[in-house]
Parts: C-alpha cells; sequence; structure tokens
C-alpha cells in the first residue's frame, strides 16, 4: 500500500536485519523516518529491543519506531511506551468504533476492551436482531424491547455510537408499539450494523487463547466475601468491568454461589448488567456466609 503511494518501502525479515538496514541507509544520507515494527519477530530480538536499539543508534535522519501488534496486552504497550514507540492498533481499522470513547468506559484497559469485543461479536448480542424476531413472534414485546435496550447499551460501551443510535431507534419504536413493518425496517437496519462490526472486529482482534476449566473445591468464604462485595460495586455502577472480574474470580465466585452462578452469569455474558445485579443480590441473600 505504501509503495503504491509513492514512499520507497524495504522489507526485512528479523531486527538484526532492520538494525542492520537502518545503519546502512543513515550512513548513506537515505535514512528512513518510519519503522514499522512487528512485537512479535519469528526469530531473534523482539519488536520492543528492536524500537529500543533504533531510537539508541543516533542517526542523522531520526527514524521513528510504530509498532505493530495485533494483541491486547498492557505489557506490551508499556513497554513500547518506554522505548518511544508509537503504536498501529488494528482497532483503529474498525471504523464503528469511537476507540477512544470505549477505552475510556473500562479505564482504558486495552485488554479488557478486546475482551468486551470478543464476547460481543460471539456472544448473545450477536444474536440479538435473531432473538427479537423470536420474541415479537410469541407475542413478548416487552421482552423484545429489553433485548433492544441491552443491545443499545452493550453498543455504548464499546464506542459503537452508530449501532447504539440505531439500536434506540428500534427500542424506541417497540415501545411505541409501531406496525410490524415498521419494526422490521428497523430490525434490518440494526442487523446490518450489528453484521458489519462484528466482521470488523472479528478482523482486527485475534481470538482468545482456551483456558482450562476446573471443577470448585473447599470455599474460602473471606476472599468470596470480597470477590462478591467487589462485583456488586461493579454492577451497581453499570461498569462493563464487572464482566472480566466475575471471569477472572470465576473460580471463587461460582464455588460459593453455587448453582446460583449461572443465575448471575448468564444475563453478564448478555450484557445485561441491571439483571446480573438482581441475582447476584438474590443469591447473597440466600447463602449466609456471604452475608
Amino acid at each position: 500500500m505504501l509503495s503504491s503511494m509513492t514512499f520507497r518501502v524495504d522489507e526485512v525479515a528479523s531486527g538484526e536485519e532492520a538494525l542492520s538496514a537502518v545503519s546502512k541507509a543513515d550512513a548513506e544520507d537515505d535514512g528512513y523516518e518510519i519503522a514499522f515494527i512487528d512485537w512479535h519477530m519469528p526469530q531473534g530480538i523482539d519488536g520492543i529491543e528492536t524500537a529500543r536499539r533504533i531510537t539508541e543508534m543516533g542517526l542523522k535522519t531520526k527514524t521513528h519506531p510504530v509498532m505493530i501488534t495485533a494483541y491486547g496486552r498492557e505489557e506490551v504497550f508499556r513497554q513500547a511506551e518506554e522505548a518511544g514507540e508509537g503504536f498501529l492498533d488494528p482497532l483503529a481499522n474498525i471504523g464503528e468504533l469511537d476507540i477512544n470513547a470505549g477505552l475510556q468506559r473500562v479505564m482504558n484497559k486495552r485488554e479488557l476492551y478486546r475482551k468486551l469485543l470478543r464476547q460481543f461479536a460471539t456472544g448473545p448480542e450477536s444474536l440479538t436482531v435473531d432473538r427479537i424476531r423470536a420474541l415479537l413472534a410469541e407475542g413478548k414485546r416487552e421482552a423484545a424491547e429489553r433485548a433492544a435496550h441491552t443491545l443499545k447499551g452493550g453498543a455504548g460501551t464499546l464506542g459503537a455510537g452508530a449501532l447504539q443510535t440505531k439500536t434506540a431507534v428500534l427500542e424506541a419504536a417497540l415501545k411505541e408499539g409501531n406496525a410490524e413493518d415498521e419494526i422490521e425496517a428497523q430490525l434490518e437496519t440494526v442487523q446490518a450494523a450489528l453484521l458489519s462490526l462484528i466482521s470488523a472486529i472479528q478482523k482486527a482482534v485475534p481470538p482468545e487463547a482456551a483456558t482450562e476449566v476446573t471443577e470448585p473445591t473447599d470455599v474460602d468464604w473471606d476472599q468470596a466475601r470480597d470477590l462478591v462485595i467487589r462485583l456488586e460495586a461493579l454492577l451497581t455502577e453499570h461498569n462493563a468491568g464487572a464482566i472480566d472480574f466475575f471471569e477472572k474470580s470465576a473460580f471463587i465466585l461460582r464455588s460459593a454461589l453455587g448453582p446460583a452462578a449461572a443465575s448471575v452469569e448468564d444475563p453478564l455474558k448478555s450484557w445485561d448488567l441491571s439483571g446480573a445485579l438482581e441475582a447476584l443480590r438474590a443469591a447473597k441473600a440466600d447463602c449466609w456466609q456471604l452475608q
């Protein structure tokens, strides 16, 4: 792409080759202005170290390292900042997202933001339109309205403003009892926006590595009470970080809540934070060890 824009582009296969190319070009008074560096090198020194060495070379023509990574690891971004690198984040290619707005809602935690994007693209939200159609066919208009409301909230959390706006129109149409053909037109509009966003997310965010599931064991009730209090606080604030918090604390929470854990976890998977809060408080009321 850069070549087609008349830039001179050279490509190398490793960090060591990059250092050699940068040094040679600078010695010939034809230095590079930008070095796009992959964080994960196939061999030799990694992208962070390559960038660090480039910035320390004392070049006549300053070469600006720009990190390219599909990973959302906070440590990678921290190290890159310390090395003086810029970022080329694949999320920037998702035109449907206001990334800055989404990150602000999760306290600028990139790893959590990517996890929420993955869950949105593969979880119940991705099937919302089909679910609303099924609910309407069963005459459950209020439930259909709630499903639209949940999708609207999830889109807003991610910074997907266009989808949020379209879903808000759908929610209003359902609430006002508009005609079926009008509702269907709104559903088609939302579906198109939803599928476009899901496709863009799946291209930009790599799948998460599978984690081993372990069976619950004896409960540390002091720790369990603390986790429940913290989860309840997040849910009360309608903080989407509650989804990630539950996942990270799932082993203890499932052990403490027992069968009631599913009643909390299922709404979280659907981004229904209010439903999860109600279920958590009910589960806590039924368990004297958590009071």
